[in-house]
């Protein structure tokens, strides 16, 4: 099964072994390194049938790395389906990788032209149909000759070194407004490397049964962070934040070092289900009508659907007994191992806590009127909570009823404020108070985790307690994780607050 690949920009397979200082002396350290199924001859396809394009005719270097820039991304898309198991999205369609047409559209603006000289020489097909989870990616996969290549892992590289092109692709990987606002962040990239050794002791493990070629692939994203040209730095419709790091392999983190030294995790126990807690407190709810209405317009008519909205409504709802169960879960010891107890003890079910997170996720993720029997026992459990829960996220489209063009609302509401409320938080207020009181610390962030080195961790781990203290009305609780890599683990101290 191929993953819709929706984020072009974020699994890029571009390698230099020299910092960028030294990039400005040698100009051929700036490349994007494509990935092409072995027996494709393009060149041989552009000498015979030159394509006639309405950008760049003079620029064939230009036309070229665009062309296999469109089938790299297919390939890689594939290398990743073969390697990651644990994908949160997948496509319906298990032959085709989904192309994002938007992303697409940024880095070469003719884009169509590229897919129709593509599919005319029988090297790529498409479904002719629009990915259910938007309606912007549409089908497309290698043929069955060029499909088997990468099955087999009979993979080539092609080195791409267009100027154009480079600055097209870095344009929509770093805008100028977000490496701006965030430039207390941005500029710790300059001192992020690895540890070779380490590296390759991870990777040595990790790929012990795997192809040379994902073993490179993986390496690749390391020596990504010695170049900037090839760094991701954006934010996506919930003010997320993906960089450098974000797609980075989660045991190659242990081999990052900023200066020399390594990194310590710092992230916020049961992050969005903590910040679910403001939906129970008026006097925080307040502050965020404007996200809670852009994600879910329908309340702004029916300000009185959620308790929260209503001072005294409010003060009742705060003191029910589910509530406050359910306040007190969140701040304990693990919430999620809490849930899968429960579920295994009255469903006879096998849930691992991983297993419990995704689930428990899902269903607060999910229209009101999606049922099962997990979310049953919660609603048996925190009756309160679960219909605060369904009264945010209302009807909206699911993936099936978005492709058969039924419904009103396209997304996820209670996962979307949840998830811009966390970003604002971890970006904005804890990264952007520490860079204020502590520039000499060093910050690198993904999603509700941050990074920096041990001399800061206490730091880090004392804002986050005191912003959320302010923000949220209770001290959010943090995992600290010196993480070490030995064999086929990554071993983790934690230490809770």
């Amino acid at each position: 099964m191929v993953t819709p690949y929706l984020f072009l920009y974020g699994n890029n397979v571009i390698l230099s072994d020299q910092k960028n200082k030294d990039a400005r002396i040698n100009y051929f350290a700036n490349h994007y390194e494509a990935l092409l199924p072995a027996t494709l001859d393009f060149d041989h396809f552009l000498q015979s049938y030159p394509p006639q394009m309405k950008y760049y005719q003079k620029d064939p270097e230009y036309i070229r790395a665009g062309f296999c820039y469109i089938i790299s991304v297919i390939v890689k898309a594939m290398i990743k389906e073969k390697t990651d198991t644990d994908m949160s999205i997948k496509s319906q369609d298990s032959d085709h990788v989904f192309l994002y047409s938007k992303a697409l559209q940024n880095i070469l603006s003719n884009y169509k032209q590229y897919i129709t000289y593509l599919e005319k020489h029988g090297i790529i097909t498409s479904n002719n149909s629009w990915s259910s989870f938007n309606n912007f990616s549409k089908g497309y996969k290698l043929t069955e000759k060029y499909a088997q290549d990468v099955l087999a892992d009979n993979i080539k590289k092609s080195t791409i070194y267009s100027r154009n092109f480079l600055n097209s692709f870095r344009k929509y990987n770093q805008p100028e407004n977000v490496k701006k606002k965030y430039s207390y962040l941005y500029k710790w990239f300059q001192d992020l490397d690895f540890d070779e050794h380490e590296a390759d002791r991870i990777l040595d493990s990790v790929c012990k049964h795997k192809g040379t070629d994902i073993r490179t692939k993986l390496k690749s994203s390391l020596y990504n962070l010695r170049n900037e040209a090839t760094w991701t730095f954006r934010t996506g419709e919930t003010s997320r934040l993906y960089n450098p790091i974000s797609n980075l392999r989660k045991e190659l983190r242990t081999a990052l070092r900023c200066n020399g030294e390594r990194l310590v995790e710092i992230d916020i126990k049961n992050s969005l289900p903590f910040i679910s807690l403001i939906f129970f407190d008026s006097s925080v709810i307040t502050k965020y009508k404007e996200v809670i209405f852009r994600f879910a317009p329908y309340l702004y008519e029916n300000c009185n659907a959620l308790p929260c909205f209503s001072v005294e409504r409010n003060e009742c709802i705060s003191n029910l007994k589910d509530v406050q169960k359910f306040k007190e879960a969140i701040l304990g010891k693990d919430f999620y191992k809490d849930i899968a107890c429960m579920w295994n003890e009255f469903l006879d079910t096998r849930y691992d806590r991983k297993e419990a997170k995704a689930k428990f996720l899902e269903i607060v993720n999910s229209p009101q009127y999606i049922e099962s029997d997990e979310k049953e026992l919660l609603r048996t459990e925190y009756p309160n909570v679960i219909r605060v829960i369904d009264t945010i996220n209302g009807n909206f489209c699911t993936k099936k009823r978005r492709k058969n063009k039924s419904g009103s609302y396209k997304d996820a509401p209670f996962a979307y404020i949840t998830q811009t409320i966390e970003s604002h938080f971890i970006l904005d207020c804890v990264c952007g108070g520490l860079a204020q009181e502590l520039p000499v610390a060093p910050l690198y962030t993904i999603h509700d985790a941050i990074f920096t080195t041990p001399k800061y961790a206490n730091e880090v781990i004392n804002k986050i307690s005191s912003v959320s203290k302010d923000m949220f009305g209770v001290e959010a609780r943090t995992h600290l994780s010196h993480q070490n890599f030995k064999g086929s683990d990554v071993l983790c101290q934690y230490h809770t607050t």
